[in-house]
């Protein structure tokens, strides 16, 4: 009995110190990266927080294109469709509450929230409309619920591969489990293990050589999986009646352009494949001036396997809206 407990003890102790060592590690390679990779953009004060901002092109009398990255996502991964696009007008992106470099949020913020945030920071850094409004992923029901609470300021929309509200309710099940592995990731960046997994993970080859670093580094802090938490969360909180098909509003005969994948989701994300091409037709016809482009050789992460179908696009967006 004494050995099994002394075995446990010692079980126990290498546990503790493993835990310990993790932490220790995760807190000085977080200063350390904070030092790497200091913010390409500005950060704006949205009234006790900051949010970051990153703008490149110049701004001419046409719109500026906004670009809301896709779910647990900072900015950054959308920077070769920035910089392409950069050259025809003011293109910026911005990093949600609690990703890339911008502050963290304590409560669970809806979608509403979150398009005010983006609201309040374009203000406040001085980006006035018009907007050309690219969503990717969960970033489209963003982008849709922005224009759905100051349509003035919106006059084209790009939907990347972008949410829609039947086909993802009806996912309620994976998203919830989404929250959860969210939350366990949490814990495990604290403990330095999300910073030794992730540049062993499928999804970082999609990212260019030149952009891995500061991915891994921006996407190792605990506050970012605890964002990704909140951002699953943010479902869950979304009144039933705007779970249905134009939950999130109509969009008029506002100029709208669909860029769907062309390769099948694999792995758990598998079962989103069934009803997609669908739901992307039922966001087509959220307004009369729409099209749909499929981007043939790319998967979910279109603005990383094929960002020159997204620069195109914004292209002819500006072409139409000018």
């Amino acid at each position: 009995m004494k050995i099994f407990l002394w075995t446990l003890a010692i079980m126990l102790s290498m546990v503790v110190l493993c835990a310990l060592i993790g932490f220790i590690f995760d807190r000085w390679a977080g200063q350390r990266d904070a030092k790497r990779f200091p913010p390409e953009g500005m950060l704006v004060d949205i009234g006790g927080r900051h949010l970051h901002l990153y703008c490149s092109g110049v701004r001419t009398s046409g719109p500026t294109v906004i670009i809301e990255a896709g779910g647990a996502t900072p900015s950054i991964v959308s920077r070769q469709v920035q910089d392409g696009a950069a050259q025809y007008a003011q293109i910026c992106s911005y990093d949600r509450a609690g990703f890339g470099w911008s502050d963290p949020v304590e409560s669970t913020q809806t979608f509403e929230d979150r398009a005010d945030d983006l609201h309040t920071l374009l203000q406040h850094a001085n980006i006035t409309p018009p907007y050309i409004m690219v969503g990717e992923s969960f970033g489209g029901l963003v982008v849709r619920t922005y224009a759905n609470r100051y349509p003035d300021t919106v006059i084209g929309m790009i939907l990347v591969d972008a949410a829609e509200e039947q086909h993802t309710f009806d996912k309620i099940a994976l998203l919830e489990s989404q929250s959860r592995a969210a939350r366990i990731a949490t814990w495990a960046a604290y403990l330095g293990v999300v910073r030794l997994l992730l540049p062993r993970s499928p999804n970082l080859a999609l990212v260019p050589d030149q952009l891995k670093e500061p991915v891994v580094a921006l996407m190792s802090r605990p506050s970012h999986w605890r964002a990704a938490a909140k951002e699953s969360a943010a479902y869950t909180r979304t009144p039933k009646e705007r779970r249905g098909v134009a939950g999130f509003g109509k969009l008029g005969s506002m100029p709208l352009m669909i860029i769907r994948h062309g390769k099948e989701f694999t792995g758990q994300e598998a079962v989103l494949e069934n009803g997609w091409t669908e739901a992307q037709q039922r966001l087509a016809i959220l307004s009369t001036n729409s099209k749909i482009i499929v981007a043939e050789n790319s998967g979910h992460g279109i603005s990383l396997e094929a960002p020159e179908v997204v620069v195109t696009a914004i292209i002819e967006m500006l072409t139409k809206v000018r």
